[in-house]
């Protein structure tokens, strides 16, 4: 989806949820087994599984429900481009009428795109970082299957040199952001810091949990930083299959960086000679967005 930007998602949401309010108060006044009511009724059932879609619901739709959704939507399209030819000069309904049919190609792209790819790249295709989370809080199922996937990586010899430690607490949560927060604000560069708070100054976005991954160093020195990205990777895929949002988050080392760190380490129940390495962010989107465009040119293939 990399012709698609975070702002067309959120445009598309807003035009299909009209489409639907349109369709729920049609469907009232017309006749029960006419074609027209069957025709709201049938649009009625392809926007909600664009609606899904473009959301990234944890709603699935068996294959049957897509097909009808996709012949549906793109007879949708092709019913808003004759009457745009209609208009000439721009107005409220030309555009509503272009937004309607964005949102249609999206939703029937990002249908068509399931269709196709197999479970794994999917949801590796459909990932991203979430910097911004509501309040609802993940489930103890799903936070036990996620440490276990980051459990499952590989790493250099098998030392397993890391350890996961899932933060439910939301006093330790908030007071390791605010200690992080405090350590950025006193670095010399502020640029991380103003970043940080251009985004609403939470460290942890309001995740409702944060997985820290504690690792130890390895020999060579640094070889458990490979290892640390793999067990974080496993996470966030596991997490992103199971519908949970979440975000890497590489400044949570700041937490660590202050006159907290013992502190920290005890409450969090590190081992010995452990230090933190990354955090992943764990919890549900306020808004959707879309994942960073793959750039096709990084890649080299030698005959």
């Amino acid at each position: 989806m990399e012709k698609y930007t975070a702002d067309d998602f959120r445009e598309s949401i807003r035009a299909l949820e009209s489409a639907i309010s349109k369709c729920e108060k049609a469907k009232i006044k017309l006749k029960d087994g006419s074609p027209q009511k069957k025709w709201v009724n049938r649009q009625l059932e392809a926007f909600y599984v664009a609606l899904a879609f473009i959301k990234k619901s944890k709603k699935k739709y068996v294959r049957e429900e897509c097909a009808a959704a996709l012949g549906t939507l793109e007879l949708s399209i092709q019913k808003c481009k004759k009457m745009l030819t209609r208009f000439i000069e721009p107005g409220s309904h030309k555009t509503l009428l272009e937004r309607r049919r964005k949102a249609f190609e999206i939703a029937v792209e990002l249908i068509k795109r399931e269709a196709e790819m197999n479970d794994t790249l999917k949801t590796i295709a459909t990932r991203y970082s979430c910097r911004g989370y509501t309040d609802e809080e993940v489930g103890d199922a799903d936070l036990a299957a996620i440490a276990e996937a980051g459990l499952q990586a590989p790493s250099g010899m098998n030392r397993q040199n890391w350890h996961i430690v899932v933060v439910k607490n939301k006093a330790l949560i908030a007071e390791m952001e605010s200690e992080g927060m405090r350590v950025l604000s006193e670095f010399p560069d502020k640029a991380i810091y103003n970043r940080i708070m251009s985004r609403g100054g939470k460290l942890f976005y309001n995740a409702s949990r944060v997985a820290l991954i504690a690792v130890k160093e390895a020999f060579p020195k640094g070889a458990e930083l490979i290892d640390l990205g793999a067990v974080a990777q496993n996470m966030a895929l596991a997490a992103t299959s199971l519908g949970v949002d979440n975000c890497y988050c590489g400044l949570a080392v700041f937490c660590f960086a202050g006159s907290k760190a013992d502190e920290f380490r005890r409450k969090l129940k590190f081992p010995e000679g452990y230090g933190c390495g990354l955090g992943v962010l764990l919890g549900y989107a306020k808004e959707p967005s879309a994942p960073h465009a793959p750039d096709k040119e990084k890649v080299t293939v030698i005959e």
